[in-house]
């Protein structure tokens, strides 16, 4: 799906901006698209991660993305229901250190009540459920990849 797509809703839409600046690894793009109340969590839960913030997500965003070469989130499906978005999306790339980056999602959106109705409507919430075997075996590898090649800057 590209952003040319025909007729979307704006909640539709806001989901493409979204997954558009993610590929560009525009961090300010992403939060930009999200409410002051945001919410970021985080499956399953078994990761034991906390729910983020705005700031705190933006933040998170800022540390990682630099690190992500230019990517094309490709959506497999995306479903609308009352003031939400989910989409099922892969992404492939690599990383500045040359590790490989193929993960998929799903992420489901939330808006505001009434939301369907403004120009452009803010995510309030999000809940991303990723590929967590592939994260086990990426982390390490980019760690790695990260720390050898700082250690030949030093």
């Amino acid at each position: 799906m590209s952003s040319t797509t025909a007729v979307q809703s704006p909640q539709k839409a806001v989901v493409q901006k979204w997954l558009d600046a993610f590929g560009n690894a525009d961090a300010t793009g992403m939060l930009d698209l999200l409410d002051d109340s945001y919410e970021h969590h985080t499956f399953p839960k078994s990761l034991g991660r906390s729910a983020l913030n705005k700031k705190e997500n933006g933040e998170r965003l800022r540390g990682m993305l630099p690190y992500f070469e230019k990517f094309t989130p490709q959506i497999l499906d995306i479903t609308e229901a009352n003031n939400k978005v989910i989409a099922h999306v892969t992404s492939n790339t690599n990383t500045a250190f040359g590790v490989p980056y193929t993960n998929e999602y799903i992420f489901t959106f939330f808006f505001a009540e009434g939301s369907t109705t403004e120009s452009e409507p803010k995510i309030i919430r999000c809940h991303e459920f990723k590929d967590t075997a592939f994260a086990a075996r990426f982390l390490p590898a980019f760690l790695a990849a990260k720390a050898k090649a700082e250690s030949k800057k030093a």
